[in-house]
């Protein structure tokens, strides 16, 4: 008898499923090698640096914008930098 495209009588019948599974697990830590091998090479960013640069070129309105969602996403001191450009615009 055949079930799913294996033997019954065969003891080590890998089932396509499990075979996929198994692949996508390779293929994730395969991934996470490469973040954290890329993640190495990458000096520290701070993340207002690039709001910074927004308001030192006059892009107030591009700088607010980024500061908030920044906020929203929970960098520290952004809320701060928030008010800061509001009360320049």
């Amino acid at each position: 008898m055949i079930v799913h495209g294996c033997a019954t009588t065969k003891r080590n019948c890998t089932f396509p499923r499990v075979e996929f599974l198994k692949r996508m697990q390779t293929l994730a830590n395969q991934s996470l090698s490469s973040a954290q091998e890329m993640e190495k090479g990458v000096e520290e960013v701070i993340p207002l640096d690039e709001v910074d640069a927004l308001l030192k070129e006059n892009r107030l309105t591009e700088a607010f914008f980024l500061a908030r969602r920044m906020a929203a996403e929970g960098v520290e001191d952004a809320i701060d930098k928030v008010e800061e450009i509001r009360g320049m615009l």
